[in-house]
């Protein structure tokens, strides 16, 4: 193109002629660097077929400029960069440059095409040990889901892989640099504990992530059944009070019945049952709206039945040191107790 045309002629004549030249003339065509005799020959070799054409990126840059039916997918083909069709790094460089900065022209698929690359990128940066890097390119993903997604699960395999000291260093990157939400951190850290079967940390740190609905879940059916048969309470008290009520559908039936069991079992006193007449009106509608709560639960597995059976059992033991109560006139019947299998 340099020596074939006048140096006043339009560059889309001269790159027409020289199209024309090589279509017609058999002159040398545009190939990757990595063709060339000069350059030794790649480690690694991918199968291409003989009657496709990889050109070089500068080709097809030349001719996105002219042409305006040149898709942006084929400026951008791995090959045409690199000997490898695997590597994305300038791929997604010149892409965000080409269709988010100068905005000359976007894949076809536009989004999702777009976020395939970043993906591709995301994984690379990640086999290549660029830990930092990878949570960086993964905040370019359009989606908002997706992107969550790929940054908690990113982080999440980093816990497995990486030292504790280089764990932080990260996190604080992520925090400071990078400004990702500390609630993907905890989520990716929920994930990994449930990775390691640690049930306590991860419903800690689903609540920190703002995941009531899953943490109370859970809470109720791995958590609870253990502490309440081991009169392990508090722990269970603490993350019962931390899960917010009113992002709960099912709370009425699930942790509120646990909560309210805890604060009455650790707070009655037979004493008073005996010498105060007030206390004792007000812990029979107590026991009586546990005991309801109880029959409509329904037993997940062995454990949870056991659960619910010890739980109606203390608060059954509570009212008969009840003067005058009659456990059959309650709304609450002794039958609806779930009997438990040994």
């Amino acid at each position: 193109m340099w020596y074939g045309c006048y140096s006043d002629e339009p560059f889309d004549k001269a790159f027409a002629d020289y199209e024309d030249a090589r279509k017609l003339s058999g002159i040398a065509k545009p190939l990757p660097w990595y063709k060339d005799e000069i350059y030794p020959k790649p480690l690694v070799s991918w199968p291409v077929s003989d009657n496709e054409d990889i050109f070089d990126v500068h080709y097809h840059l030349l001719k996105l400029s002219v042409d305006s039916t040149h898709l942006l997918d084929d400026v951008l083909l791995p090959l045409s960069i690199s000997p490898s069709p695997l590597d994305y790094r300038v791929t997604w460089l010149l892409h965000f440059m080409l269709a988010r900065m100068l905005t000359v022209r976007d894949f076809v698929g536009k989004g999702v095409t777009a976020d395939r690359v970043t993906l591709n990128l995301v994984n690379q940066l990640e086999l290549l040990g660029l830990h930092k890097w990878t949570l960086f390119a993964a905040l370019f993903i359009n989606e908002p889901c997706s992107r969550k997604t790929v940054i908690c699960e990113t982080l999440n395999r980093l816990m497995s892989s990486i030292s504790s000291e280089c764990l932080r260093d990260i996190e604080k990157f992520a925090n400071d640099q990078l400004k990702i939400n500390q609630k993907w951190v905890d989520q990716a850290k929920a994930l990994y504990s449930k990775y390691r079967d640690n049930t306590d940390e991860e419903a800690t740190y689903l609540l920190k992530a703002g995941s009531n609905v899953d943490a109370h879940k859970i809470v109720i059916s791995k958590i609870a059944p253990e502490s309440i048969l081991h009169k392990r309470h508090k722990k269970l008290q603490e993350l019962l009070e931390k899960i917010d009520p009113n992002s709960v559908p099912d709370w009425d039936l699930g942790g509120k019945i646990f909560l309210d069991y805890i604060t009455f079992i650790e707070s009655v006193r037979i004493e008073d049952i005996e010498n105060n007449p007030a206390y004792r009106t007000n812990l029979m509608g107590i026991c009586q709206s546990i005991l309801s709560g109880l029959a409509k639960m329904k037993p997940i597995d062995l454990q949870y039945k056991k659960c619910i059976t010890y739980m109606s059992y203390s608060t059954k033991s509570v009212l008969n040191h009840i003067e005058g109560c009659d456990i059959n006139n309650m709304r609450y019947k002794s039958d609806d107790i779930i009997s438990i299998e040994i």
